[in-house]
């Protein structure tokens, strides 16, 4: 009995799935998949842009870095996502009245609702509390959120047409205000390097076990092999440290000898110096 019963459930299910509910299912997964690879590459980009507004290139950390990578890139998605649910969660609810014209439980409105004004109101308070260190930093971060917040809507409620149009043109709006707010976004990585401990113009001491050589300065980025410092004093070049056995270096706020170094740009020419 149980076996006719599931394969009368299985006739059934047959006749619902038409050609036109197979080819959009098809394209809804083809567009979900993309649309994956274009917020796994958010970060990528941003940090792209962090070495170019820094003027240098770390091949290691992509080539040798590559586990630390995956997770510090995770991370950055996983907050970019998370920002977006927070601050624009209620686009949620609208799209689903207004994109997939369903009605929408009242309930829905309170739950995203309430954790939006949360969101909004612990910003604010701290805006209230501590200033705007720098609005454009805040406009960029609200900027992408909003965007990305707009293409989780129309994944969770457009037809595939409208989300290939919706990853095209937040790709692109996404891409300007990048380049636009180039220094916004670099600082943004930053703050993702200092809390990892590995970069984000941290104190940093810089020798060797032989003492042949001593470097002070702030740190822009700690990869497999080697480590990218900005001297104190020195507000454009970059100095590579070949990282050995011998190296040691360390990070925080107690190794600051003098007046931090500036992360601003020219065009002088970066020194490489490498340890035994």
């Amino acid at each position: 009995m149980e076996s006719k019963a599931l394969k009368q459930q299985v006739l059934e299910y047959s006749d619902k799935l038409t050609p036109s509910l197979v080819k959009e299912t098809i394209w809804r997964v083809l567009s979900f998949l993309i649309s994956s690879t274009f917020l796994s590459l958010l970060p990528v980009t941003l940090f792209i842009v962090h070495m170019h507004h820094y003027e240098y290139f770390s091949y290691d950390f992509f080539d040798k870095g590559l586990f630390g990578l995956k997770a510090f890139f995770a991370i950055m998605v996983f907050a970019i996502v998370i920002f977006s649910l927070f601050f624009f969660g209620f686009l949620l609810p609208l799209g689903k009245h207004f994109i997939a014209k369903s009605k929408t439980d009242f309930r829905d409105y309170i739950a995203v609702v309430t954790w939006s004004v949360i969101a909004w109101g612990a910003l604010f308070l701290h805006w209230y509390h501590n200033g705007i260190n720098s609005p454009m930093d805040s406009a960029y971060l609200l900027s992408v959120s909003f965007l990305v917040m707009c293409h989780i809507v129309a994944l969770c409620y457009a037809k595939p047409s409208l989300q290939f149009l919706s990853l095209v043109l937040v790709a692109m709006l996404f891409t300007l205000l990048t380049l636009t707010l180039r220094e916004s976004a670099a600082r943004g990585v930053n703050s993702a390097l200092t809390n990892f401990g590995i970069g984000g113009f941290k104190c940093v001491t810089v020798s060797d076990s032989a003492g042949s050589y001593k470097i002070d300065g702030r740190l822009i980025l700690a990869a497999p092999d080697y480590i990218y410092v900005r001297k104190y004093g020195d507000k454009s070049s970059v100095t590579y440290i070949r990282v050995d056995s011998n190296t040691i270096y360390s990070v925080g706020e107690q190794y600051c000898i003098s007046k931090p170094a500036q992360p601003e740009q020219s065009d002088e020419d970066e020194v490489s110096i490498e340890g035994s």
